[in-house]
């Protein structure tokens, strides 16, 4: 096992989307190295439009692209989910209302010292809530190497 991964195949169901809850976050180069591990066992593919890589809670969701929706910076997106819970971790996980695990650099991006409520994952990238105007859609400016602020960029959705 490598950090901890089971590989072998877990039953756990992949979640409807959007989800919202909890935010958490991987040490300082964690998930690059399962990013790695991953690509090298061909379990995930690469992904050269993806910003940052994440961990959802079953193994169904390896290789899937999501957006994140912070509770009051914007989306970010798409992030690869590269990792997936533990089998014996779930039940415990979800009794927390725990979402999502962000790579480390995103989580500074978005100033995290600790877990963030209100997170919410989404599968599509995201349309404008009817509340949002046109500039309110935020990205997370680079990428896992890259530097960790927000930048406002110009939406080509339409509001519903």
């Amino acid at each position: 096992m490598l950090f901890g991964l089971a590989l072998a195949t877990i039953t756990v169901a992949s979640q409807d989307f959007p989800r919202t809850g909890v935010a958490t976050y991987y040490a300082k180069g964690v998930i690059e190295r399962v990013y790695e591990y991953r690509l090298r066992i061909g379990q995930i593919s690469e992904c050269s439009d993806c910003r940052g890589f994440v961990a959802l809670l079953s193994p169904s969701d390896l290789g899937k692209k999501v957006w994140l929706r912070h509770p009051s910076k914007g989306t970010i997106g798409p992030l690869l989910v590269v990792d997936c819970a533990a089998k014996q971790d779930v039940k415990a996980l979800q009794a927390r209302g725990w979402v999502v695990d962000l790579g480390y650099s995103t989580s500074r991006g978005w100033g995290l010292r600790g877990p963030l409520d209100d997170v919410t994952v989404l599968q599509a990238e995201p349309r404008l809530r009817r509340n949002e105007h046109p500039g309110s859609i935020l990205e997370f400016s680079g990428n896992v190497d890259g530097p960790t602020s927000w930048v406002e960029t110009p939406p080509s959705r339409v509001p519903e």
